[in-house]
């Protein structure tokens, strides 16, 4: 952990809130970038208290920050867990009653999640007195207790958070409904507000009503005040987009703390590096890719935490860990095959490592999109990822000096763009600028 700086004057130490959905499995990613934020700010000397459910002690103390009780808050991620267990019987035969049935639940649970954020926060930043609160785009409500207190609430997310010009997460740029969704911005976010009408938790909470009229949903995800994107902005070139959002660069803390940040051992020249997901929903991917690697001969190194699949028998070019801290590994490696979450292309990025994605779900085929489209990775689709394709694609990437020499030179704007540290002085300012205010009405 880095020590803490002293601020240049007494009064510039600022406390932030960090708010995020969780730590575990599919959450992780969501975790990783608010710490990464936290680290930055602890290291000027600032305050900062993460309020999260997850159970993520060792991470919280790794980054330098301070987790906070949540009380009895239960995010959208638990409150599904439980619906999970309550479903009817009679419902379980069919499929058109099952989806019926998690649709209401996800709506109750985001709309609950939402309302409580706002109960448990408040006491919270009045007691700590925060001067900012920056949550997770996934975080749904996390500012309306900022809101409330008039503190600045920012967003932070990943690529697929982005809001575009019409108010609609970049997100729907992929998948098929997500298409057709940007065809009618209009008619999307009137459905979206009738699925999950947090407008009407704004005015429960004695929030006034938004000057635009697009879904609150997406108007929380992405605060109007700013929303801080975790991603170099060039890759979204040609994408029409809304004011108030700062394109960050890529994350740098991965999570290793002192138990699991152990020495690794040496990494073979011409390594390539697999790393599926964390969720333990891979679909057998690792398998593929470690079966379609094998026969090559190539030295490989896999992560795999996330995978349920993972073949026996490879030959001793292979070789594979439950956890590695991937910020000290991928300066080693000259590939990556990944399933395209932000955490694991955003690093190779920032490092300049090639990268084959083979994305499964989520805003994974949006990533591979863009960054194939700006010459920045190869993309096979799961469907397209035989052994025989996988094999040709590392092999192609590996001797493809122009996309190296495209990924290098991004990779120095990204290092670049972290060592001037536009987004922490951003944050910063805004947190002073209300500590300020207080002080002001307090003398």
């Amino acid at each position: 952990m880095q020590p803490p700086t002293t601020p240049s004057r007494p009064g510039d130490r600022a406390t932030f809130l960090m708010v995020t959905p969780g730590g575990d499995g599919q959450m992780k990613g969501h975790l990783t970038r608010v710490l990464d934020l936290a680290q930055s700010l602890v290291a000027r000397g600032h305050r900062v208290l993460v309020f999260t459910e997850a159970a993520i002690p060792a991470e919280v103390e790794a980054s330098g920050a301070e987790l906070v009780p949540v009380g009895d808050y239960r995010g959208i991620m638990d409150r599904m867990a439980a619906a999970r267990e309550t479903l009817p019987a009679w419902m379980r035969v069919s499929l058109l009653l099952r989806r019926a049935y998690w649709f209401a639940c996800y709506r109750r649970a985001v709309l609950g999640s939402a309302e409580d954020y706002c109960h448990q926060l408040e006491p919270l930043l009045r007691r700590e007195q925060v001067d900012c609160v920056v949550y997770d785009y996934f975080a749904f409500g996390a500012g309306y207790a900022a809101e409330r207190l008039g503190i600045p609430a920012i967003s932070t997310g990943n690529l697929g958070s982005v809001i575009d010009a019409d108010g609609l997460p970049v997100l729907l740029r992929t998948a098929p409904p997500g298409r057709l969704a940007r065809r009618v911005p209009r008619l999307t976010h009137a459905l979206v507000e009738a699925f999950l009408p947090l407008r009407r938790t704004r005015a429960k909470l004695g929030l006034p009503p938004r000057a635009e009229k697009h879904a609150e949903l997406f108007q929380t995800m992405g605060s109007s005040e700013l929303h801080l994107a975790m991603v170099p902005e060039n890759i979204l070139a040609g994408v029409p987009r809304r004011g108030e959002q700062l394109y960050a660069g890529t994350i740098a803390f991965d999570g290793a703390t002192a138990e699991n940040a152990a020495t690794f051992g040496p990494i073979a020249p011409g390594t390539v590096l697999v790393s599926t997901t964390s969720v333990g929903q891979d679909g057998g991917l690792m398998r593929r890719v470690l079966k379609a690697l094998d026969p090559t001969g190539m030295p490989v190194l896999a992560t795999t935490a996330g995978a349920r699949d993972v073949p026996d028998n490879l030959g001793p070019h292979i070789r594979t860990e439950a956890f590695l801290p991937h910020e000290q590994v991928f300066p080693h490696v000259a590939a990556l095959v990944t399933h395209g979450g932000w955490g694991a292309v955003g690093r190779a990025l920032r490092h300049g490592v090639p990268m084959l994605i083979i994305p499964l779900f989520a805003d994974q085929p949006l990533n591979a999109e863009l960054l194939e489209k700006q010459g920045l990775a190869y993309q096979l689709s799961l469907r397209e990822a035989t052994p025989e394709a996988i094999r040709e694609r590392v092999q192609a990437l590996l001797k493809d000096q122009v996309l190296h020499a495209r990924v290098q030179k991004l990779s120095e704007e990204l290092k670049a763009m972290r060592k001037n540290s536009v987004a922490i002085d951003t944050l910063e300012r805004l947190a002073l600028e209300t500590r300020g205010r207080r002080q002001a009405q307090a003398a």
